[in-house]
Parts: C-alpha cells; structure tokens; sequence
C-alpha cells in the first residue's frame, strides 16, 4: 500500500498542445476480463499537425463474480461496462469520434453481428451495448497491446510506474 501514494496520474490531457492547432479529438475505449477481474478503460487522443497525444480519462473494473462465467461472457462483460463508461465520458466531453477495443474475437462477434438470436445472457447485455455505442465503432486489438490487460489482472505500484516511463 506504501508504493501506491507515489504513483499519480496527469489530469492534463493537452499539456504542450495549443487548442488552435487541435486536428482531431477521439476517445478510444479498452476492455478486458480474467478469472480475477473485467472492465474498462477510456483514454483521450488529440492529435495536431505533429503530435499525438493519449492520456488515460477513465477506468471501471469489477471483480469476477463467484459461480464460474466463461471467459467470453466476461469478455462480454467488459465490453458491457466499457460500453457504459465510455458513454457517460463522451457525454461529458462532447466527443462523438469513439473507438471501443476487445482482445476476444467472440465478444465481437457478438456485439457487432447482425440480428443473431443468442442465449437470453448474451442477448440483454448486447442490445444494451449496441444502443449505448454503435457496433461499427467496436475493433480487435491483439492480447499483447490491451491496455486494460492491466486492468484484469492486476499489478503492482512498481509496474505501473515502470509503464509510465
């Protein structure tokens, strides 16, 4: 608990960009789940003529619940709760350029295929994700390069840090 009061999070999220020089302002949104945990993160990208700038906005996670869901439903999950979070953010920063990220091709599958009948679980969280953020915002991103990876599965006050850097 020690190495927590040290790490600390930019609220800034243009710090060396002048506003006139903005081009583009998007919200990318990452979700992931574990046998631990599941949720989301929302980062900021602004971009000028020669910078590209992203910095973490928000972040929901929830721990598993007890009873055994497969990792796809929690994949789901995620995108469930990142679909949430991600709306209230655009909402308060009147942002319509979204990006929603998954690292499991079923829970895709799921929100972005077409007039599908599932399983009344599956079914209930992706109408309530495809009214929240439009399916054709959703896209892949390799395991590897998921952010919220971190988020899932938990780290230590010293990785954060060593990320940061």
């Amino acid at each position: 608990m020690k190495e927590t009061s040290t790490v600390d999070l930019n609220r800034c999220y243009s710090p060396q960009i002048d506003r006139k020089e903005i081009r583009s302002v998007e919200l990318h949104g990452f979700g992931d789940a574990s046998e631990k945990a599941y949720g989301g993160v929302v980062y900021i990208r602004i971009r000028t003529g020669t910078l590209v700038s992203c910095q973490l906005v928000a972040s929901k996670s929830k721990v598993t619940p007890i009873g055994g869901e497969t990792i796809p439903r929690l994949e789901l999950l995620s995108g469930l709760v990142l679909a949430r979070l991600m709306s209230h953010v655009r909402r308060k920063y009147k942002i319509d350029r979204v990006v929603c990220w998954l690292d499991s091709e079923i829970a895709l599958w799921w929100i972005t295929g077409t007039g599908k009948e599932y399983k009344l679980f599956i079914q209930n969280r992706v109408v309530e994700i495809r009214k929240l953020i439009d399916p054709k915002s959703w896209r892949h991103v390799p395991t590897d390069q998921n952010p919220a990876d971190v988020l899932s599965r938990g780290s230590l006050a010293s990785e954060l840090k060593e990320m940061r850097s």
